[in-house]
């Protein structure tokens, strides 16, 4: 039971004391690439973790997994904070990157999820540069969206939905 209340707390829980202190929380996940945020969205099993773990792998610094929390500097402009030190991954996935489920230390008993340290990453907060919506299907590609299209994507993504804009609340 303490470690169920210890995931929802350091997950959604912290997610909605961040938001009440005027932070955006996505359910994302970021790195680091030329000292600028790229960020990972999608829905549940579209591989934000796994992306995120192979750039980390490959020596991009982590930034978050699981929460991004975005603040907004005096010019609107969004930077992405640091979070944990760690990337939540299922089997296939810590599969996938070359580590041994059988070796590493579970999100908690009767979950197939793993916590994965990672030792590269980042201390202050960095400009966040793009948001990459993940998707499955047969084909690879990046593809530009429409702003209400990369809205709608990102607004399902919030932990909690702000109901402040934050170019509004700069004097």
């Amino acid at each position: 039971m303490k470690m169920h209340c210890a995931f929802f707390i350091l997950g959604a829980g912290l997610g909605v004391l961040l938001h009440q202190r005027g932070l955006l929380v996505l359910h994302a996940s970021c790195v680091a690439i030329d000292n600028r945020g790229i960020g990972f969205i999608g829905a549940k099993g579209w591989g934000k973790s796994t992306t995120t773990a192979t750039l980390h792998q490959r020596g991009h610094a982590l930034i978050s997994d699981e929460l991004l929390v975005v603040r907004f500097n005096d010019q609107a402009q969004p930077r992405v904070m640091p979070g944990s030190p760690q990337i939540r991954l299922w089997s296939d996935a810590l599969i996938s990157i070359g580590d041994d489920p059988d070796s590493a230390v579970r999100v908690r008993s009767g979950i197939d999820k793993y916590n994965v340290y990672a030792g590269n990453t980042i201390a202050e907060t960095l400009p966040l540069d793009c948001l990459y919506l993940l998707d499955v299907g047969e084909d690879l590609s990046i593809k530009l969206m429409p702003p209400s299209e990369a809205f709608f994507w990102c607004h399902s993504t919030f932990i909690c939905v702000p109901l402040w804009n934050p170019v509004s609340t700069i004097y």
